[in-house]
């Protein structure tokens, strides 16, 4: 609450005052477009704006009356108190302070912020509530729009079943997402350098230098070690982690990703000996970078059989002297084909 200053600057130096109390000087919220002033007498129930409220509103000062009543209008619904809670808002003498939404007339919709204040006379009786609006409309998207991307970012993670790790540039880990689920190592354990302990103790060397370097180097971590499970077995691991860009050299999170490899570690992939398919000979000149017409240098076989051949889903029917050539050619330039521990038909470089 404030007291009305009383005597000839009395008024003056009551604003001085609530300049003091709300950090903001009354005289300049006409220059800010995004702040405004009202009072309203508590009895009385008249009430005054600035012009900057009436910015705020998105009503012209000419023509319209200030009144709560048309001011409650232009509230959202959802931030509309009941009158009863409205009224003893008003006349409560302590300082207010929320955030609410308004609805202008052209259908945009802003977020203000309220700062308010209850002036008392002589006698201690409320008699004036003061209030400054700022507009934080852009704020509160901010915050929205992180709040929707961490919820997202979560969402992803609980959906790739992997444990994802955040860490900070110099190495410290600040969060791991999934790690107690699989390692039942308690998150407060893991944090910092404590996940290590996790590490299989003839891995653990190899990946704490992989990982200094990393970070030292703003380069990217990738390690393949076994990690111990809750059960207390051991599973190999591909663990990476990149460094995303700095922004005006700011500091930013690494973030990783751990993948569970230990079929593939386990159970070496077996040759695969059978035609191509055409996903497999796409894949193929993918990785080595080679044309249709690269291949059929290569191998002697027409561009239109090499394109018929890739449109096939499964193993090509008919001839099969251009299969085995394209699929001897491919070997020889450095391709491996291979059939993966869950049945599924590979490629990789050799």
């Amino acid at each position: 609450m404030i007291v009305l200053f009383g005597g000839e600057y009395g008024a003056i130096d009551t604003l001085r005052f609530i300049e003091e109390k709300l950090g903001i000087g009354l005289s300049d919220l006409d220059i800010d477009p995004r702040s405004g002033d009202w009072s309203r007498g508590l009895y009385s129930r008249a009430m005054q704006w600035s012009t900057g409220v009436y910015r705020l509103l998105g009503l012209e000062p000419r023509g319209v009356e200030p009144s709560y009543s048309l001011l409650e209008r232009l509230i959202h619904p959802d931030d509309r108190k009941l009158p009863s809670d409205l009224d003893d808002a008003m006349h409560a003498a302590e300082p207010q302070d929320r955030e609410f939404r308004i609805i202008q007339p052209k259908g945009t919709l802003r977020w203000l912020h309220t700062q308010s204040e209850v002036l008392l006379d002589e006698k201690g009786v409320p008699i004036r509530r003061v209030s400054i609006w700022s507009d934080v409309t852009a704020r509160r998207e901010a915050r929205e729009t992180i709040t929707e991307q961490q919820q997202r970012f979560q969402s992803l993670v609980r959906a790739s079943c992997r444990p994802v790790w955040l860490s900070r540039p110099d190495g410290i880990v600040v969060d791991i997402f999934g790690w107690q689920e699989l390692t039942g190592q308690a998150l407060a354990e893991a944090l910092g350098m404590g996940w290590l302990e996790c590490v299989h103790p003839e891995d653990r060397q190899a990946t704490l230098s992989a990982w200094n370097q990393a970070n030292d180097r703003s380069q990217l971590y990738e390690v393949e070690h076994r990690i111990r499970m809750k059960s207390g077995e051991y599973r190999w691991f591909k663990s990476r982690s990149i460094e995303p860009g700095k922004p005006n050299g700011a500091v930013v999170t690494r973030v990783g990703v751990s993948t569970d490899i230990h079929d593939e570690k386990m159970w070496p992939r077996r040759s695969d000996d059978a035609l191509l398919t055409g996903a497999q000979i796409r894949a193929a000149r993918g990785i080595l970078n080679w044309s249709v017409r690269d291949l059929s240098e290569a191998t002697a076989v027409s561009p239109s059989t090499i394109r018929r051949l890739e449109e096939t889903d499964g193993v090509p029917s008919g001839p099969k002297e251009s299969a085995t050539e394209i699929k001897n050619s491919l070997r020889s330039a450095g391709i491996e084909f291979f059939i993966a521990p869950s049945g599924k038909r590979g490629v990789s470089p050799n």
